[in-house]
Order: structure tokens, then C-alpha cells, then sequence
């Protein structure tokens, strides 16, 4: 848990709460919290470390104290791959909205029955459309579509997108979000270069791009990961 601003999206910029919950069943080669995969025996707020399994009403008491402290935009659940804790994620989204607080979702979209648990204590949904070429992927359209359809608080889609990617793939993602709902931002999120196997695109790759998804009738955004450039957590 740590607080922050949020760096990715069109809610960049916004003050959050950050709850990271680790495990994740992929590996995507461009990922900047590879530590998150695996489950750990311990979490911790700062210089204050706690024993696994967390409790939830821990977790709750440190986000209300903290919103007694500065306003918050939201509490972002992110991981790793908070769904595949759907019960206990949703007693903690559904009790950060008792404390009055607005909840946000980071997910990669692969687990729609997990999502279905959760959907309704959520507000913000960030859902991720893993392009299937990309290395260490997994992804269903399927998937995609049924949670973007769960999804009805205020959602947007990103791809992360590297050099080469597949310009027909975001193609499709952009069709399927835009028989969904055309107002629907989709954010062409530039790859940070974290090993020496993640190449960012070039800019007239992102042009193309851009293209592609505003052909579909959707708005495109084409932004990097601002937390990391900027240093923060």
C-alpha cells in the first residue's frame, strides 16, 4: 500500500491510495512490476511490514486513516492481478465505498467470471487489451468483451504497445470497444523500456495507430507512463 499519483490514462495526475495485490497468471514481456507475479509472505505501508494473508479490515483502517489525512481522487486495486482474489478484493472495494471513498480497478480483463463478483463496487474501471502477439500473453476476446460490458462505472481500454506490434490487432481491439460504447477512450500507451526485450514505437508506427483506432469511431490517446517518467511510485 502507498500513496500516490496515478500515471497512467486519462486520470494521470490524480492523487490515489495504491492497494497492489500480488499473484498474476501472465508474464508480458513489457511489465513494470514483474516483483508482483508471485505471491509474497509479507506486505507493507512504508518502513512497516505485515504478515500474510492480509486482513481486510487492516487494509481499511490504513485507507481511512490516510483520507483523514488528504483528499483522494480514488483507491486504485492493482497488481499483479487483483482478480484472482475476487473475494476478498470486493470486501475491500466494497469498504473503501462505505467509507466514502471512490474505487478504481486496474486489470488485465482475462478473468471475466472473477470480474462479474466485483464489478458492481467499483467506479473506475482501467482494463487492459493485451495484444495476442505480444510475448508472455494471454487473451480471450471473449474475455475482454464480457468485462468491458460488466464494466459500468466510467471505464477506458489501454494497449500497451511496442515496436512492431500488430497494427491489425489494435485495429480489432478498437471494433470490439466501439460495438460496446464509442465513447470509450482508448489509450495507445507507449511501452517503458524496462529489459533489453521491450522496444518502445516509433512515432510514425503511433500514427498509424492513432489512425486505426479513430477509423473505428473512437477517441485515441497515445501517452507514455507518466508516474515513470516523472519518479513517482
Amino acid at each position: 500500500m502507498f500513496r500516490s499519483h496515478q500515471g497512467e490514462g486519462p486520470y494521470t495526475g490524480v492523487r490515489q491510495i495504491f492497494v497492489r495485490l500480488s499473484g498474476c497468471p501472465l508474464r508480458c514481456v513489457y511489465c513494470d512490476t514483474p516483483e508482483s507475479w508471485t505471491r509474497s509472505k509479507t506486505w507493507s505501508v512504508g518502513e512497516q511490514i505485515y504478515e500474510n494473508p492480509a486482513c481486510v479490515s487492516e487494509i481499511l483502517s490504513i485507507i481511512e486513516s490516510w483520507s483523514k489525512e488528504e483528499e483522494f481522487h480514488s483507491v486504485s486495486f492493482t497488481g499483479g492481478e487483483p482478480l484472482l482474489q475476487p473475494d476478498f478484493l470486493a470486501a475491500l472495494a466494497k469498504g473503501t465505498q462505505e467509507l466514502g471513498l471512490k474505487t478504481y480497478l486496474d486489470t488485465s480483463t482475462i478473468l471475466p467470471a472473477a470480474f462479474e463478483k466485483v464489478a458492481a463496487h467499483f467506479d473506475y474501471f482501467a482494463l487492459d487489451y493485451k495484444l495476442p502477439s505480444t510475448p508472455g500473453v494471454r487473451t480471450h476476446k471473449e474475455d475482454f468483451t464480457r468485462n468491458l460490458a460488466l464494466a459500468k462505472g466510467k471505464r477506458f481500454v489501454k494497449i500497451v504497445t511496442m515496436a512492431n506490434a500488430n497494427l491489425e490487432e489494435i485495429s480489432e481491439a478498437a471494433r470490439i470497444i466501439a460495438r460496446e460504447d464509442r465513447t470509450i477512450p482508448l489509450i495507445i500507451q507507449i511501452a517503458t523500456q524496462v529489459n533489453s526485450d521491450t522496444q518502445p514505437p516509433e512515432e510514425e508506427f503511433l500514427l498509424k495507430a492513432r489512425k486505426r483506432v479513430e477509423n473505428e469511431g473512437l477517441t485515441a490517446l497515445v501517452l507514455p507512463q507518466q508516474h515513470i517518467l516523472a519518479g513517482w511510485k
